[in-house]
């Protein structure tokens, strides 16, 4: 994910990689002065996860920073984690979709981990809207993918089901939409002045999009009455 510039220093993430370092102990974001050539590990590290959480074996997130928070959602957890910039003071707040019970399922290290990666139930990117002081958080219900077909490197055209939730300024869930399935690539999208733009290239077991050019369609947030 994207580094982040802020005040002279640069911010950027970790995986959790348990064969080199303790997971609990593994910060997710390390400030480096390159002034100075310093490294900083930051107070908030994978132990913020429930015993839980660590049993599903993915422990991937998202952050964005939107001016004055960092903000993590890590994709096994229906909360979102909001810390400040220097991450001294953190808090985990509930951000949960409707169309998903559990987030928690454990993707095995198997031959069908391809496939399970794009079937069981996650959250996935949070994005923030400067334009309209919002953030949308991506879900993903559990789906069932065709046993016959090859998934490894299926992933990058996005999910074949999802969803995503709106919240207010504050992290409060304020609405959620679900998507018509095998339409949208949910992993590619950007937001402007005029709306949230995601792309229409799904592309699995679809054969009449082209290689050539990307599709997108723009949507609106609008107030329901």
């Amino acid at each position: 994910m994207a580094p982040v510039f802020l005040e002279g220093k640069l911010y950027i993430t970790q995986p959790d990689i348990p064969r080199f370092h303790s997971a609990d102990d593994t910060p997710l974001t390390v400030r480096i002065d390159t002034t100075q050539q310093v490294c900083e590990e930051l107070p908030l590290t994978y132990s913020l996860l429930t015993s839980e959480e660590k049993s599903a074996n993915n422990s991937q997130f998202s952050r964005i920073f939107d001016g004055k928070n960092f903000v993590y959602s890590f994709y096994v957890s229906e909360d979102i984690v909001v810390a400040s910039a220097d991450h001294s003071t953190i808090k985990r707040i509930k951000a949960a979709s409707r169309y998903i019970s559990s987030a928690t399922e454990e993707q095995k290290d198997s031959e069908a981990g391809p496939r399970l990666y794009l079937e069981l139930a996650r959250y996935g990117d949070l994005i923030y809207d400067p334009y309209r002081k919002i953030y949308y958080r991506f879900a993903y219900p559990k789906v069932d993918l065709d046993r016959n077909m090859n998934w490894w490197g299926k992933a990058v055209y996005g999910r074949k089901k999802f969803s995503f939730l709106i919240l207010d300024k504050d992290f409060q869930v304020i609405g959620e939409t679900l998507f018509p399935e095998g339409i949208y690539n949910s992993f590619v999208f950007l937001v402007n002045k005029d709306g949230l733009y995601i792309s229409r290239d799904y592309q699995v077991g679809m054969g009449n999009q082209s290689d050539d050019y990307m599709t997108f369609e723009r949507f609106e947030l609008v107030s329901k009455k």
